[in-house]
This record gives C-alpha cells, sequence and structure tokens, in this order.
C-alpha cells in the first residue's frame, strides 16, 4: 500500500440518477453516479436528508474515499454521510469468523466426549485442555485482525497470522498447565481408622502396640 492510502480523499461525480424508497419496511437510499474510479457507481445512504432528497441529475457533487470506502458525498457545503462505512471491515469479520470456528470445532468435541463418557460421569482431562487451547485461540485472533488491518493485508493475513500464532499460544497454555499441580500432586489426608482401632483395644485390655503382646501377670505378680 502507498503512504497515503490511509488519507482521506476527495473525487468529483457527476449525479446520475436518485433513489428514494421508503414506504413501510422497504427503505432504499441510492446515489447513482458517473466518474472516474475510484468514484463508485452507486452509493447507498441511510437517509434522505441532508442531502439526498436535494439532489438532481447532472449535479456535481464530491465524494470522499478512503481506501476502498466512498464514505461521503458533498455539494455547496453540505456533507452526508454513507453506508460504506469501514464499520463491517472484512478483517474484522474474518477475526470473527475464526472466533466462531474455534469455538464451535470445541463445542462439537466436547459434546461427543460428553456423550461417550456419559456413563462415567466425568470427562477426560483433554476436554479441559482444549478449552483453554480455544479461549487461546480466540485472543489470538484479535492481534491478528488488528495487524491485519494495519498493514492492508486484509483476510488473507488475519488468517495466516492467526494460524502463524496458534503454536505459540498452545505453547503457553501446555506449560500453564504442566506447572498447575493437580489433584493428584496432594499428599493424601492421614486416615483417622488406625486412630479410632488403638483406643477401641485400649478400651477393651488388647494389645495396641504393633509387634507387642501383653501377657496376664502371673503369681507374685509377675
Amino acid at each position: 500500500m502507498s503512504p497515503t492510502a490511509d488519507c482521506l480523499h476527495s473525487h468529483a461525480a457527476t449525479v446520475r440518477e436518485t433513489v428514494i424508497e421508503n414506504e413501510g419496511r422497504n427503505q432504499l437510499y441510492l446515489l447513482k453516479l458517473d466518474g472516474r474510479p475510484p468514484v463508485p457507481a452507486e452509493l447507498q445512504l441511510d437517509d434522505e436528508a441532508p442531502l439526498l432528497t436535494h439532489l438532481r441529475k447532472g449535479d456535481n457533487v464530491t465524494v470522499t474515499v478512503w481506501r476502498d470506502y466512498t464514505t461521503a458525498v458533498t455539494k455547496n457545503g453540505v456533507t452526508q454521510e454513507s453506508s460504506d462505512t469501514p464499520e463491517g471491515l472484512p478483517e474484522s469479520q474474518t477475526a470473527l469468523g475464526l472466533d466462531l470456528l474455534a469455538v464451535g470445532g470445541y463445542g462439537g468435541y466436547a459434546g461427543v466426549a460428553a456423550i461417550r463418557h456419559a456413563r462415567q460421569r466425568s470427562l477426560p482431562g483433554s476436554v479441559a485442555l482444549w478449552g483453554q487451547r480455544t479461549v487461546g485461540a480466540v485472543l489470538a485472533s484479535m492481534p491478528a485482525g488488528i495487524v491485519g488491518y494495519e498493514t492492508g493485508t486484509g483476510p488473507v493475513g488475519v488468517m495466516l497470522l492467526w494460524l502463524t500464532l496458534l503454536p505459540l499460544v498452545w505453547l503457553i497454555v501446555e506449560r500453564q498447565v504442566r506447572h498447575k499441580p493437580g489433584r493428584h500432586s496432594r499428599r493424601p489426608a492421614p486416615s483417622r481408622t488406625s486412630d479410632t482401632g488403638t483406643w477401641l483395644r485400649r478400651l477393651q485390655g488388647r494389645p495396641w502396640q504393633q509387634g507387642t503382646v501383653q501377657r496376664p501377670p502371673g503369681p507374685g505378680g509377675r
């Protein structure tokens, strides 16, 4: 992209036709233009005011262009914004699509795992691991979308950068899982069974020390 690609540019155009339909739910505000590229042949607006309703065929107007978007049209100092705004950037849509793909894939995997282990009433540890990986994949789509937008590489750049970030994100997730103590690393709580048995033997006059046998005293207290 050229250094001036992110700047606003003004281009002259001529009105070819205006279409205004605002009956019921069918609303259409369309401005048809003639001009050299990048002037669009048709420009959709959100309303008929403040400019569209006053335009006639043959009127000279000025359109404002940013990248591939025609953001506004102006005539005699009156400007009306168009519906062709960067709010629905393809980079953002691509990042959102990648998020839905990751979440949908994990949902299908977790559902199948839940059905297979329904009798055991537990899920394998891989379900939790892939859940964390899915969260990492969603987070990776954010910088991918921003870089794709800033560099102008578009959806292709977003997807390539996202695929590049996935191994790094998953490696971080696996390291956190390894260093996180699991339930098997805890020391088992001391059992009270032996203590209870010892006290019962004491009350019954039975030997309570392992390996020791108590004999009744002989004649003379021996």
